[in-house]
């Protein structure tokens, strides 16, 4: 549940803290398990030194990029880098599903980006019908991207799984 009491279908950070409560509780020793979420189930994998649980990996899955399964409002096939005018932004965003909805814009400075001001009003915006998780990002390298999110019912938050796989 996101701190304004709604429910997400799927957190990639909130299911790897979850699988290694289970392996630390004692509740599970396996390695590999499934667990169901909002989204369907997701495959975790558990990374171990002597019992001491090290990483958590989640699959992630396949990204939907088709509008009503995300959900988007949108008469195209894909909503890939459409004109979005929010306050004095004017942006190209991409919307695509990693269990839960994400709209993408690349921009120059990420770092500068109001996201303060700007992410509400993409969260609320009337394209997405259940709200949205909203990334900008930059291109820093063919290997290395710069990102910061505003997480739908939840405001800025320093990581997010499944928007690093929506960027």
């Amino acid at each position: 549940f996101n701190p304004d009491g709604s429910e997400a279908e799927m957190c990639g950070n909130g299911i790897r803290c979850f699988a290694k409560y289970l392996n630390n509780a004692g509740l599970t020793r396996d390695l590999s398990m499934h667990i169901a979420t909002g989204a369907g189930i997701q495959q975790v994998y558990l990374q171990a030194d002597r019992d001491e649980v090290q990483a958590v990996e989640v699959d992630m899955g396949v990204p939907v990029f088709e509008p009503a399964r995300i959900p988007v409002l949108s008469p195209l096939e894909y909503v890939e880098r459409q004109p979005l005018q929010i306050a004095d932004q004017h942006l190209a965003v991409s919307a695509v599903s990693m269990g839960n909805p994400h709209a993408v814009a690349f921009v120059d400075d990420v770092a500068h980006f109001p996201l303060t001001n700007v992410g509400p009003l993409v969260e609320h915006h009337p394209w997405f019908p259940r709200r949205v998780n909203f990334e900008v990002a930059s291109v820093q390298s063919r290997s290395e991207l710069t990102m910061r999110v505003w997480e739908r019912g939840a405001g800025i938050t320093l990581a997010c799984g499944s928007g690093a796989c929506a960027v």
